[in-house]
């Protein structure tokens, strides 16, 4: 089977179940899976025989042979709720999704989602009981707790302290209402240096609430205004690649160019 062919079945059955992945694993699923599918027909754990007759392209098996699906969907699904697999390591994706192109898939996907997936409200994905962390300045953890407000008092005790919950958002972060002090990119273009003195980052495109306060040198994501803001990344080899190397946006008024 050529490449071509195995990405555009693994693809169209992608296509038919992504609404059915979690926000947080769907960012790259298009191109996680697609990697993982060639990593298996390419070291014989799946078959000609198995993808066309048994919509097995990961080359599962019982017992009795191949597992038989009713569609390459249906496959993908169980790919999903068994997780990793120990062989197919993070440095093997990462090379067979840039020899072929695979995040053109996950970028594809984000930018058909009104808002962009990676947009989404974070009180849609908040648990029923949330764990947080008090941080010190150098990220040394003071003391974790399921009470916010028990959070903030040892927060207020520890100068510079900020707190973050159980994904990793920061919360009650100090943040400056209005415009930051400056923000200096000589071109705005992907990759592009962005060198940051008190930045407001805003987590998500629509946020009004800043997340926290930036300082040192971040690099343009694609250089896209995208409606008073930009996209950043913590290195300029991430620009244009994995949309999930984005950290948050800054405003565009902020930048003195």
């Amino acid at each position: 089977m050529r490449r071509s062919e195995l990405i555009h079945i693994v693809k169209g059955g992608i296509d038919k179940m992504i609404d059915k992945i979690e926000t947080s694993d769907a960012l790259n699923f298009y191109s996680s899976t697609i990697a993982y599918a060639i990593f298996c027909y390419d070291n014989d754990k799946s078959t000609d025989a198995s993808i066309k007759d048994k919509n097995n392209i990961f080359g599962y098996e019982t017992g009795k042979g191949y597992i038989e699906y009713n569609s390459i969907e249906e496959c993908i699904l169980d790919y999903y709720t068994r997780g990793e697999d120990d062989e197919f390591s993070e440095s093997k994706y990462t090379q067979i999704a840039k020899a072929n192109n695979l995040y053109r898939f996950d970028k594809a996907y984000i930018e058909s989602k009104p808002g962009h997936i990676i947009d989404i409200d974070d009180e849609k994905k908040k648990p029923d009981f949330d764990v947080y962390t008090v941080r010190d300045t150098d990220e040394t953890p003071i003391t974790k707790t399921g009470d916010l407000e028990e959070a903030r008092t040892v927060a207020s005790e520890n100068k510079g302290a900020v707190i973050t919950n159980s994904r990793g958002v920061t919360v009650d972060a100090v943040v400056k209402p209005t415009e930051s002090d400056s923000i200096i990119s000589l071109i705005l273009k992907p990759g592009a240096p962005v060198i940051c003195n008190g930045i407001n980052l805003y987590y998500h495109l629509k946020d009004n609430k800043p997340g926290r306060v930036i300082d040192g040198t971040y690099y343009l994501y694609d250089g896209k205004d995208l409606g008073d803001r930009y996209a950043i990344c913590t290195k300029s080899e991430f620009s244009l690649g994995d949309p999930s190397m984005i950290i948050g946006y800054i405003k565009l008024s902020d930048i003195q160019k």
